[in-house]
């Protein structure tokens, strides 16, 4: 088995934190997946909710982190220039 590095590492509690704040933020899809932490809440879809979202959103895909996850081909980052 090949040695993770730091930067594997770094991704690995990047796609581990995203997954858990998505299973927090949409808890009808967390109980799909088989987690009950969240099973007495819905979805919320105000428009709060989804600004809130949205905003988190734009932290995990930060074009920052595309240099750490290495993306053959090069994934072009849609709002920059």
């Amino acid at each position: 088995m090949a040695d993770c590095s730091v930067q594997d590492s770094e991704v690995w509690n990047l796609c581990e934190e995203y997954f858990e704040w998505r299973l927090r933020e949409y808890p009808e899809f967390s109980t799909f997946c088989g987690q009950h932490d969240y099973d007495d809440r819905l979805n919320n879809h105000s428009s709060e909710a989804f600004a809130q979202r949205l905003v988190s959103t734009f932290i995990y895909a930060s074009p920052s982190l595309f240099p750490l996850l290495s993306l053959h081909p090069p994934f072009h980052w849609p709002f920059s220039r």
